[in-house]
């Protein structure tokens, strides 16, 4: 099985195209463009579905080219990314990282990884409680991020709970979010920079259907984020909701592989195909993503067809 840091995608396409930065190994296949510039890219999915996992897969591989990321995140994104780096750099296990129980050679180890890891810099993070999360403060910050140097990637986890009130006195959701998307492209396109949006579903309309594969028509603020972004990767974890068509595959491999096992849908991609699947499978308690090499075993339904999308 390949670890996605082991492998540099082609970024391939037009000109228009041939900036975008590079996607893991799981996803270049079906996005060889990558993440494009200027442009807003959305990851989404419903709790428990790894979806600030996969953002800090992206932005730890994104950042292992040389590119510069403001990760504006609400979850811990800075120690998670970093623990994974240093585990992957070091060769020490997870677990023992994040413990800080190392012996001495462990602890030599760790030290020259510091050493070769990404300068800080280059990962420009803000937690929840630094900066009130809302559009003025991530223009401000975008701005003078690029106006000290490089900045190719914007993370915003999660476009929830970014706070509208500014925008609209009413504080009215569905319109807030709508002048954000507008806001970020509109800025994205003069920094020339890509933005990766996480977002939540609605949890009633997947919970709602039997088959659980989140669509486009899933997202809070469906239209304004469906018709803003370029790319568009959903995420789908067979385990939270009991699966029946992996009932085989639990049988076949074990509880642990089935609870870690992963479905990336590509729902929209400007520059190729769309509505395909890539299957994954994020190492616990780690948080590394890596291809399923036996994906060709499965045999599931199309979710476009069952839903008519």
């Amino acid at each position: 099985m390949r670890c996605l840091y082991d492998i540099l995608p082609d970024c391939i396409g037009s000109e228009e195209t041939s900036f975008g930065l590079p996607l893991p190994d799981y996803l270049a296949e079906h996005v060889p463009t990558g993440i494009p510039r200027g442009m807003i890219s959305l990851l989404f999915a419903e709790s428990g579905n790894f979806k600030t996992t996969i953002k800090a897969n992206i932005v730890d591989h994104v950042l292992d080219q040389g590119f510069t990321v403001l990760d504006y995140s609400l979850e811990d994104a800075a120690n998670l990314i970093g623990a994974m780096r240093l585990s992957r750099v070091s060769g020490i296990p997870y677990a023992r990282v994040v413990s800080g129980k190392l012996d001495e050679a462990e602890l030599r180890a760790l030290q020259k990884a510091c050493k070769d890891s990404i300068p800080s810099r280059r990962h420009i993070v803000v937690e929840e409680g630094e900066l009130t999360p809302n559009l003025s403060n991530i223009e401000m910050l975008v701005r003078k991020v690029k106006a000290e140097g490089e900045l190719d990637l914007v993370s915003i986890d999660y476009a929830q709970l970014i706070d509208f009130s500014h925008v609209f006195c009413d504080s009215a959701d569905r319109r807030g979010l709508e002048e954000v998307v507008k806001r970020l492209q509109s800025v994205a396109k003069e920094l020339n920079f890509a933005v990766l949006l996480v977002s939540q579903v609605s949890r009633e309309r997947i919970l709602a259907r039997k088959n659980k594969r989140p669509t486009m028509k899933d997202l809070f603020g469906s239209s304004f984020l469906e018709f803003g972004c370029k790319l568009a990767i959903a995420a789908y974890r067979p385990w939270n909701y009991g699966d029946e068509e992996y009932e085989s595959f639990a049988k076949t491999y074990s509880d642990k592989a089935y609870e870690s096992l992963l479905e990336l849908w590509i729902r929209k991609n400007r520059f190729g195909r769309t509505n395909v699947c890539t299957r994954c499978v994020v190492e616990l308690p780690t948080g590394r993503v890596q291809s399923f090499d036996n994906a060709e075993e499965l045999e599931l339904t199309d979710v476009d067809k069952e839903i008519g999308y």
